[in-house]
């Protein structure tokens, strides 16, 4: 006996696509910018990047995991986190989840294939008082200033 059911629309129907890139005008107001490029939306715990559509638009682009997928990896040590976006083309060092420094895989030599690895090597050596004093050095005024107050007085690298 043939079923009458639309399993197929039922199921888009009760799980949504996500949408992992958001018009930025339409939605700004939902957000809160934390650092360089980076947003996050008001209530929720995942990180949104501000980039250039193709067509010149605007758009916010999720940099969080989805439960159950490989695209964006995350590593962290204590305080420090890194993170590779979904291109795996950047990673992106925070520390206590506000964004500090932004590592492309150009710049730094990493292939995508290795994006998670470099995260995790990120993260751990941001502890090292000499690899942070270099992301310090390398930093704006404004954003030097910015992660000596979030790291405070105890003191460059300890948690």
């Amino acid at each position: 006996m043939k079923s009458d059911i639309d399993w197929k629309s039922l199921e888009s129907a009760l799980n949504p696509p996500v949408d992992r890139s958001l018009d930025f005008n339409s939605v700004r107001d939902q957000f809160t910018k934390l650092a360089f490029d980076v947003y996050k939306r008001t209530g929720e715990e995942g990180l949104w990047e501000l980039r250039e559509a193709e067509d010149g638009r605007k758009v916010l682009v999720a940099l969080y995991d989805e439960e159950g997928s490989e695209v964006v990896k995350t590593a962290s040590a204590s305080d420090w986190s890194a993170h590779a976006d979904s291109s795996k083309k950047f990673v992106t060092l925070a520390f206590r989840g506000s964004p500090v420094y932004k590592f492309a895989a150009a710049d730094h030599g990493f292939a995508e294939s290795e994006a998670a690895n470099f995260a995790n090597f990120v993260a751990t050596r941001a502890r090292d008082p000499h690899f942070f004093n270099q992301i310090v050095s390398s930093l704006t005024p404004a954003r030097r200033a910015h992660l000596l107050n979030l790291v405070g007085e105890q003191g460059k690298t300890n948690d």
